[in-house]
């Protein structure tokens, strides 16, 4: 009971001052589970042993034993001389690059970019907007791609493409989308042969795919937090290694195959999914290896 009159108090304070505080994170064990916009959240139920958080993106539960604090915010991210930043405008693009003589790479053919980098723990940030533009991303190490009021959309190719076996954690801050075309060999609008960790910020990517997948992953993905709308999609929704949600909000609305097709597990403990499948013999969630539902909606 004191602990439940402890987050009803927090709320009270945070929700009464919105204005100044701009994000909310939960924590459980070290982890931030839940993360929204304090704009966004309507309101918090207690029923039980659950917290039943009513937001406009969807709804989540979380078990009240789980939660350890709840705090206010906004993400502390590297500011912007410590970061490879491109800025995407029409058919060219302006490149920020303060680690040119450390290891990391930037060439670019209008707006097709092409980053290669030995450096580790570097953070890319992907702003503006091009409707005929790409990125490569080759790394010997994994890093933080910042995905910042981006709209890329490719014809012939992955809006984003890694091809290398390493994971980006990917920040989304506002809102961005991804698209491509009908055309080309790529195997998805947002291709990885590693894994993609959706973390820190609660923005929003939308993504079309003409062509096949709409995030098409070798590894694993997961999401933390985060609102990903898979508007439509060739074929799989998702199609990766195994899938972990662990909070943040997923729609996929239209797929010519399955919704989330995992060669491996798929395990949701957190957040919400909505999969909207009406071709016939198609799965909203399809896995290989074992579904472990723990949570979520």
């Amino acid at each position: 009971m004191r602990k439940i009159l402890n987050i009803l108090i927090c709320l009270a304070f945070a929700f009464g001052a919105k204005a100044q505080q701009e994000q909310i994170y939960i924590h459980s064990n070290g982890s931030v589970i839940y993360q929204n916009g304090t704009s966004d959240v309507e309101n918090m139920q207690f029923s039980g042993h659950s917290t039943i958080i009513n937001a406009q993106q969807g709804n989540s539960t979380i078990s009240i034993t789980s939660i350890d604090s709840i705090t206010f915010g906004r993400p502390v991210l590297p500011p912007p001389s410590d970061m490879v930043i491109i800025t995407y405008n029409g058919n060219d693009v302006q490149v920020e690059n303060p680690f040119s003589g450390a290891g990391v790479t930037v060439s670019h053919n209008n707006a097709n970019v092409v980053i290669n980098s030995t450096k580790s723990d570097v953070t890319y940030r992907l702003t503006g907007s091009s409707p005929n533009g790409s990125i490569v991303f080759g790394s010997n190490s994994d890093f933080t791609l910042q995905l910042y009021e981006l709209n890329l959309s490719s014809s012939t190719t992955s809006a984003i493409d890694i091809i290398t076996e390493v994971t980006a954690e990917v920040i989304l801050t506002h809102e961005s989308s991804l698209s491509d075309g009908a055309d080309g060999e790529q195997k998805g609008t947002f291709t990885t042969s590693g894994t993609l960790l959706f973390n820190q910020d609660f923005g929003t990517l939308t993504i079309i795919a003409n062509k096949k997948h709409g995030i098409n992953a070798e590894g694993d993905v997961q999401l933390m937090c985060g609102n990903i709308h898979i508007e439509s999609a060739d074929n799989d929704g998702i199609h990766c290694n195994s899938f972990l949600e662990a909070g943040g909000t997923l729609i996929i609305s239209e797929t010519g195959s399955d919704g989330i097709d995992c060669s491996s597990d798929f395990t949701m403990q957190y957040g919400s999914i909505t999969i909207t499948s009406t071709e016939e013999d198609v799965k909203s969630i399809k896995a290989n290896g074992t579904i472990r539902i723990n949570g979520g909606t």
